[in-house]
């Protein structure tokens, strides 16, 4: 998860009704709180998922998303 690989994103407030972006936004700090959000797009279908399987999708998406945003980011340090 991308908790796991260093964000510090942990998954479970995706299900409240907030939307990820801003929400995540607590959790980065300065520079790489901009590049996160300069990264990082929720798809539309992710927004508002309509059933559990599209929401786990969205979920390995944003993993997927996170762990790329890590290596970029950890190779410009």
């Amino acid at each position: 998860t991308a908790y796991e690989i260093g964000l510090g994103i942990p998954a479970e407030p995706l299900f409240r009704s907030e939307a990820p972006d801003t929400m995540w936004m607590k959790y980065l700090k300065g520079e790489k709180q901009k590049a996160w959000l300069k990264h990082y797009r929720t798809p539309q279908e992710c927004i508002s998922p309509k059933n559990i399987s599209k929401f786990s999708r969205c979920l390995s998406y944003r993993d997927e998303e996170a762990e790329k945003f890590t290596v970029q980011w950890n190779n410009k340090q």
